[in-house]
């Protein structure tokens, strides 16, 4: 998607884009739990909402606290705003893309964790008998 920010056209990826839905949406008061939040509500890798969070507060989208300028919470800019208000049309499509990849992930881990369940039940049920 390409968007308008501060008169320059600029391309969001939707992960960007969904950070900023959410952010939008919400109100979160730092960065390293709304990190948090994403990776777990749409399995996500922590490292990727970072790099996108990080891209955004470049392009002057978000803000949030930094070693050097601590105490900020994370929050939309003024463009940030104005993003969010273009992509919040789209938010429902964006927010299954990623649920959705969610579940295809889940449902991969879970296919491959049944097989390791079941040699992790054979080891578990042997029992050992021990006198006190």
């Amino acid at each position: 998607m390409i968007t308008r920010v501060e008169d320059k056209k600029i391309t969001l990826s939707k992960r960007e884009q969904l950070i900023i839905l959410e952010i939008g949406y919400d109100e979160i008061m730092s960065a390293s739990s709304f990190v948090d939040y994403i990776s777990d509500m749409y399995g996500v890798s922590k490292s990727s909402v970072w790099y996108s969070l990080n891209n955004l507060k470049e392009k002057n989208i978000v803000d949030f606290a930094t070693k050097d300028h601590p105490g900020h919470t994370l929050m939309l800019t003024k463009s940030g705003v104005s993003e969010f208000s273009h992509i919040k049309i789209y938010g429902p499509e964006i927010i299954n893309f990623f649920e959705s990849q969610d579940e295809k992930i889940g449902a991969k881990y879970l296919k491959s964790s049944e097989k390791v369940s079941e040699i992790g039940i054979a080891k578990d049920t042997i029992s050992i008998n021990i006198s006190i």
